[in-house]
């Protein structure tokens, strides 16, 4: 599994049991013999989970907000969902994008995930989503059925609040 392995060597990275260096036989990526090892999880999922789990607040926060609207949400759905303001959604969601966990899912998104500096003046068609599913997954996992309730209830009330449309995006969420 390509995600497996890609969790591996981010935990393997992660942990200093994986560095890049200028050695005897050149540059290349060097295993290091760690003084107390870490169990590394099973399955990706829990790999992914530790990550959420490892991220601040704010940016734990917008994932979680993120898998409730779905695979796919936008910048706008997602600043409504989170309730943060500009700075603190673009600093908490750079952060998610940095750790590999957001992706963008439109030309507008990839340009302005380039810079990541502040947030675009319009957050039309910056259509963003998950990486993989399992991330979905993972931030789905986390969350108890009553707290799964709880932040579907409050995003979709926000989003109703807010949107003209109460079509897919709302429906999604709920």
């Amino acid at each position: 599994n390509p995600l497996f392995a890609l969790e591996v060597i981010k935990h393997l990275r992660q942990t200093g049991g994986l560095r890049w260096a200028v050695g005897a036989q050149g540059r290349g990526w060097y295993f290091e013999p760690v003084a107390a090892p870490t169990a590394a999880p099973d399955n990706v999922v829990d790999f992914i989970v530790s990550r959420i789990d490892a991220l601040p607040p704010a940016s734990r926060r917008v994932v979680l907000a993120a898998f409730c609207i779905g695979h796919a949400f936008d910048l706008a759905s997602l600043a409504i969902a989170t309730g943060l303001d500009g700075e603190s959604l673009r600093s908490a969601l750079s952060l998610a994008v940095s750790e590999g966990m957001v992706v963008g899912h439109s030309s507008a998104a990839n340009a302005w995930l380039a810079n990541l500096t502040t947030l675009p003046a319009s957050a039309e068609g910056v259509e963003l989503g998950f990486y993989h599913d399992r991330i979905q997954q993972a931030a789905y996992s986390i969350c108890s059925s009553e707290e799964r309730e709880r932040l579907h209830l409050a995003i979709g009330r926000a989003l109703a609040r807010t949107s003209d449309d109460t079509s897919a995006t709302l429906f999604g969420a709920v």
